[in-house]
């Protein structure tokens, strides 16, 4: 909810990925369907800024997180990259049990952050940025989004920006 990024960028992340002194994570990979793999766009490798807190438990973790071939931030008990079912069913969905949450989809933390961006007044390119959204903009102003199947609908178009600007 911190970071924004996506649960196959959470299982790919690598001690090396973390910038200690700027505060930041540099997403550079993903683990999905059991591999890992270079992220889809130019837009998804990106730095997100990690707020103090995060930094700190993150400095905690790392004394416990588990060693592994892939130096993973987020591997298995034995070091080895995790998967999304143990993710969620094993650490996601009983956190939200014992925060007293409802159950939601992991994905929606994505929804939570970006909300949080606009609450905070960030301007809607650099939550773009920081999603890991590519949108273009053609020569006659539309803005179109992959996400939408090019019809300039979703969380990059115009009509999403649209939205952006009401928050």
């Amino acid at each position: 909810m911190l970071t924004g990024l996506r649960e196959g960028e959470l299982l790919g992340l690598a001690w090396g990925d973390i910038d200690w002194t700027a505060r930041q994570i540099y997403v550079r990979q993903q683990y999905t369907a059991g591999r890992f793999s270079e992220l889809k766009t130019k837009a998804s490798r990106r730095r997100v800024d990690l707020p103090g807190e995060l930094v700190a438990e993150l400095r905690r973790w790392r004394l416990q997180c588990p060693p592994g071939a892939h130096d993973l931030v987020f591997p298995t008990g034995l070091g080895t990259p995790d998967s999304p079912c143990n993710l969620l069913n094993r650490g996601f969905y009983p956190a939200l049990r014992r925060a007293g949450l409802r159950k939601i989809r992991f994905h929606d933390l994505r929804h939570t952050y970006a909300s949080l961006l606009i609450a905070n007044g960030e301007h809607p390119k650099r939550i773009q940025a920081l999603m890991g959204h590519f949108v273009h903009q053609h020569h006659d102003g539309r803005v179109r989004s992959p996400h939408a199947g090019g019809r300039g609908r979703g969380c990059g178009s115009a009509r999403g920006a649209g939205v952006l600007r009401k928050w």
